[in-house]
């Protein structure tokens, strides 16, 4: 009886150490569970303080995104504004060169002639003097201008070149004619010239070449071009 008794106190102190080491083991697992609950907290916060700071990094770059769009269309609008600049001076510039162009030679654009009602005569093949009211005063040989001694002297070796219509009239007010009417700075208006090789003409006009130099009048770019540039004998006629 003894002994029995002896076996259930050893039987109710293993049972308590078993207690003991359940509780124990609870305890610990209790405080782990506390532990990963710490961790899981501590988890959600760094997961949602990292969505904060993703969420705040996106609005940025979308902010610079968008700045750099505003700077590329400025950019876009600036390089628009500069070609339609460029363009603009390059149509200046043409219409620079042009003016330049009809300047120093004839242009190439064609202009028609307008009709005014005069009573100028028409120059004729013969080559006639004409008189200050345009009527026929002599009858006189191209082919031989110095046989005409007594109606002409000798004024001077000229450079001569041509120009062709722009729609104005002559500095005289008349309108140019062809066969008729020549530019010079330093004879007076309605002076007669015989040109050698090139007829009779009445100095109408300024402008062209400087000094004693003569500008004929003719319809077209292609006759002023083959015209050119070249030196001429000029005659007055009296």
């Amino acid at each position: 009886m003894k002994h029995l008794n002896i076996k259930v106190d050893i039987g109710i102190i293993l049972l308590w150490v078993v207690i003991a080491l359940l509780g124990l083991s609870v305890y610990r697992d209790s405080k782990t569970i506390k532990n990963l609950n710490v961790q899981l907290e501590n988890e959600k916060k760094s997961y949602t303080d990292l969505s904060v700071q993703k969420a705040s990094e996106a609005t940025e770059s979308e902010k610079r995104i968008n700045t750099l769009k505003d700077k590329i269309d400025s950019l876009n609008s600036e390089i628009e504004r500069l070609e339609s600049e460029l363009k603009t001076l390059h149509t200046e510039n043409e219409h620079m060169r042009l003016q330049l162009d009809e300047y120093e030679q004839p242009t190439t654009e064609e202009v028609e002639e307008p009709l005014v009602e005069t009573s100028l005569a028409p120059v004729v093949e013969s080559a006639t003097i004409i008189k200050d009211d345009h009527s026929i005063m002599t009858e006189i040989d191209d082919s031989n201008p110095t046989s005409n001694e007594a109606t002409m002297e000798f004024w001077c070796t000229c450079d001569m070149t041509a120009y062709i219509p722009t729609g104005n009239p002559c500095a005289n007010g008349n309108y140019p004619q062809a066969g008729y009417t020549v530019a010079c700075n330093t004879l007076p208006f309605g002076t007669k010239i015989y040109i050698e090789g090139w007829g009779y003409r009445v100095v109408e006009d300024r402008g062209g070449m400087p000094g004693n130099g003569i500008d004929l009048f003719v319809n077209s770019y292609d006759e002023a071009v083959n015209i050119g540039r070249q030196s001429v004998n000029v005659y007055i006629c009296k």
